[in-house]
Parts: structure tokens; sequence; C-alpha cells
């Protein structure tokens, strides 16, 4: 016996929003790691670093939060 709960469908839009966010956020993130390699002192590569992060994290989130927004 299935718990309604469990039933659920997904809004085809945001998922598909879902999906730019993450090849947005991917490419990004992966377009500063020439600046991480580039990076003369360690302070820079410390900037570069954080910005791949925040760039990266913040994608997966964003991403994650879209898809749970999608799912009804």
């Amino acid at each position: 016996m299935t718990s309604p709960e469990l039933i659920g469908v997904h809004d085809p839009l945001l998922v598909v929003v879902s999906l730019v966010v993450s090849v947005f956020s991917a490419f990004t993130a992966l377009g500063i790691v020439p600046r991480i390699i580039s990076a003369t002192s360690a302070s820079q590569r410390y900037i570069w670093v954080s910005l791949f992060g925040v760039s990266f994290g913040s994608g997966i989130w964003g991403m994650h939060f879209i898809a749970m927004l999608a799912f009804k």
C-alpha cells in the first residue's frame, strides 16, 4: 500500500531551469581554475579558491533549491 505522501510530480520548466543553473555554475567555477593556477601569491590563490568555492557551492545550492520547488 502506497501512502499519499510518496506520490508527486515534477514541473518540467523548473527542472530545466535547475539544469541550466547547474551547468552555468559549473562552467563559471571551472572558468576560475586557470586563475587559481596562474596566481602568483598565496593570497591571490586563496581569493580565487574562495571564489571557486562560493561559485560552485551556490550553484549546487541553487540547483537543489529550484529542483525542490519543482517537486509537487
